[in-house]
């Protein structure tokens, strides 16, 4: 029996209390100790994702009153928008490194080109936008994310782990998935996973195969299913959530 597991009976049993649980599946010693630890642009994040202000969220991490209604709370694939916003910033410093000159001038332009497109709501312009991209610089994307390695690896990793961590403390919307600490580090390394083959294809495996064989996952397996899912959906959220259901039991995680 896991932790995970004598933690919850504790829980049921009137053993611990429900905020006792909380702490204890966090592995820190309160929540404050948490929310402190987090930066302010990750709180951000959690709290516009969550339509609340960040005091409001503040406020309901401390508050150790609220039990958790486990049937609100928000499986991995509807925070999904928020641990890939969270991760972002990692990635979009990649795209610019990975860039020089004429490339570099020209990836500004399309950037500004994206977001009037967004503004406009004008979905024809952001297909055509995608595909220039894809045309242009997904190739030198990919490798600079190899070159990246380890570095960016926990650059995109942290910020995910940590709006979890925070998010395990909120009463009715994360699930259990979310308070355990390997789960957690589990599930921002398949979203790294993922994202460096959505970009680098197969060349990806020296990059990744350590990380996934530390979550005891086979990598020759993973990597040429999560292809061809790209081949043929070629959307990065539909692969992530492929990766998750191949990584992480569902009696562990609801999807």
């Amino acid at each position: 029996m896991n932790t995970l597991e004598i933690l919850r009976m504790q829980k049921l049993a009137g053993l611990i209390t429900e905020q006792q649980y909380r702490i204890a599946l966090t592995e820190e010693e309160n929540p404050e100790q948490i929310l402190n630890s987090t930066p302010s642009d990750i709180q951000n994040s959690l709290a516009n994702f969550l339509n609340i202000s960040q005091d409001e969220l503040k406020q309901q991490v401390l508050d150790n009153e609220k039990e958790i209604k486990e049937s609100i709370a928000l499986t991995v694939i509807l925070a999904l928008p928020l641990l890939l916003e969270v991760a972002g910033n990692a990635i979009n410093k990649v795209k610019t490194l990975t860039l020089s000159g004429e490339d570099k001038k020209f990836y500004q332009n399309w950037k500004e080109r994206k977001k009037a497109a967004k503004k406009a709501k004008d979905k024809n312009q952001l297909e055509i936008l995608k595909k220039e991209y894809q045309d242009k610089f997904a190739s030198k994307y990919g490798e600079g994310l190899i070159g990246a390695g380890q570095s960016l690896h926990k650059a995109y990793t942290w910020p995910i782990v940590q709006v979890l961590k925070l998010g395990s403390l909120l009463p009715g919307k994360f699930g259990d998935w979310s308070r355990d600490a390997s789960t957690r580090q589990k599930i921002a390394d398949i979203l790294y996973a993922v994202t460096v083959i959505f970009y680098a294809g197969i060349h990806a495996k020296s990059g990744i195969e350590s990380i996934l064989v530390n979550h005891n996952i086979e990598p020759v397996n993973f990597i040429s299913t999560i292809i061809d899912s790209i081949k043929s959906s070629k959307n990065l959220k539909d692969a992530i959530k492929i990766g998750l259901a191949l990584a992480v039991p569902k009696q562990q995680m609801p999807y």
